[in-house]
C-alpha cells in the first residue's frame, strides 16, 4: 500500500470511528428514528459528503453496529465445538454474559431503539445458522428439522431473557441469568 493510500485508509477509519461514536451519542439523546445525518455530522464535526462516502443514510450506520456484533458474537459461539455447546452451554453463555457488560448501556440503547428488532434477530439467525453448519453437530443429530426447531426455539428464548433483563424484569446478574438458562438446556447430558 502507497503511503498515500494508508493516509486515505487511516482517515476512513477515523471517520466510520467519527460517525459511529456521533451516532451512539445521539442514540443516548433521541430514538434512533429520529436521528438525521445533520444531527450526525454536527456532533461528529465532518461535513455531509464524509458521511456520504461511507453511508446512505443514519439507518445504514446502525445496520453497521448491529451487523459488527453480529460478528463478535458469531466469533464467540465459533471457537466453541459445537457439540459441547449443545451439552452445556453455560460457558459460552459466561462469554455473551462478559461481552455484554463490557458495554451494557451500549446494548441497553440498542435494545430501547426501534430497529432492535433487525438486531435481535440478526443474532438469533447468525446463532442459529452456527449451529446447523457445524458439520460436527449436523452428524450427530438426524432428525434436522427437529433439530433447527429445537435450536431456533432456544435461541428465541435466550433473546426474550436477554431483553427482559435489559428492561429490568429479571433481578439476577448475568452470570445468574447465563445459568438459569443452560438449565433450561433439552439436550444437557445427551
Amino acid at each position: 500500500m502507497a503511503t498515500g493510500e494508508k493516509a486515505e485508509y487511516r482517515n476512513a477509519i477515523r471517520s466510520r470511528s467519527l460517525i459511529r461514536k456521533a451516532f451512539v451519542e445521539l442514540m443516548q439523546d433521541k430514538g434512533v428514528e429520529r436521528i438525521t445525518v445533520t444531527d450526525i455530522v454536527t456532533r461528529a464535526d465532518i461535513n455531509r459528503g464524509t458521511f456520504y462516502a461511507h453511508y446512505h443514510d443514519p439507518q445504514a450506520v446502525l445496520s453497521q453496529i448491529e451487523d459488527e456484533l453480529v460478528a463478535e458474537m458469531d466469533r464467540l459461539i465459533e471457537q466453541c465445538n459445537a457439540n459441547d455447546l449443545i451439552k452445556d452451554p453455560l460457558p459460552i453463555l459466561r462469554h455473551i454474559g462478559q461481552l455484554l457488560e463490557n458495554n451494557l448501556e451500549f446494548y441497553r440503547l440498542l435494545l430501547k431503539a426501534s430497529g432492535s428488532g433487525s438486531f435481535l434477530r440478526k443474532l438469533k439467525s447468525a446463532f442459529v445458522e452456527r449451529m446447523m453448519n457445524d458439520p460436527r453437530t449436523a452428524a450427530r443429530y438426524r432428525n434436522r428439522e427437529k433439530f433447527r426447531a429445537t435450536i431456533t426455539y432456544f435461541a428465541g428464548g435466550l433473546v426474550a431473557v436477554y431483553e427482559d433483563w435489559f428492561a429490568g424484569k429479571l433481578d439476577k446478574s448475568l452470570d445468574e441469568v447465563a445459568v438459569m438458562v443452560a438449565e433450561l438446556n433439552p439436550y444437557r447430558g445427551h
